[in-house]
Formats: structure tokens, C-alpha cells, sequence
């Protein structure tokens, strides 16, 4: 059985990422696993510079989707304590595959 390959256009990706970044990033992740049943995550929070990088590949439209955190909130006046944030989604990158 072979699978027909859907492809994205530049504008449909460009939308989806727009979509996905006036979510929250939980709700952000459950909406691109929705949007293919044979979706992979293919890495989960990886550290990569400054960056926590999601990234789920959708062999059904062609197109692979990053979610970007920041963390946010700094130790003020250099204190050395751990400081407990939640990391902030500010970006969602669509690429082909």
C-alpha cells in the first residue's frame, strides 16, 4: 500500500505556524500531533544554544513542525538560585521534509 504525499504550499505552512503561535505551547502540540495520525515526535525539549526545540515530523503533509521555547526570567543582581520558570513558546517553524 503506498501513501500519496501531500504537500504543503509556502502560504499553508507560513499559516500553520502563525496558527500555532497564539497557542499555548501544550495546546500547540497537541494541535500538530492532530493533524496527522502518523505523526513522530522526533525530539522532545532539547536544549540546542538557547533554545528548547520540539520537533514533530507529519509524513502525510510533507512538512516537519519545530516549537521554539525561550527560557525567560533571570536572577536579578547576578544571585546564583535556581529560579523555576516555565520557558517561553515564541516560535513554531514549518519546514518540508
Amino acid at each position: 500500500m503506498t501513501k500519496t504525499m501531500h504537500k504543503l504550499s509556502d502560504e499553508d505552512m507560513q499559516a500553520l505556524a502563525d496558527k500555532l503561535i497564539g497557542l499555548k505551547v501544550n495546546k500547540a502540540r497537541a494541535q500538530v500531533r492532530r493533524l496527522d495520525p502518523d505523526s513522530e515526535i522526533q525530539m522532545y525539549r532539547v536544549g540546542v544554544g538557547h533554545e528548547l526545540l520540539t520537533r514533530f515530523n507529519l509524513p502525510n503533509l510533507g512538512v516537519s513542525v519545530t516549537l521554539v521555547e525561550e527560557p525567560h526570567g533571570t536572577p536579578k543582581g547576578g544571585e546564583s538560585s535556581t529560579l523555576k520558570a516555565e520557558p517561553a513558546f515564541v516560535e513554531a517553524r514549518v519546514a518540508a521534509l
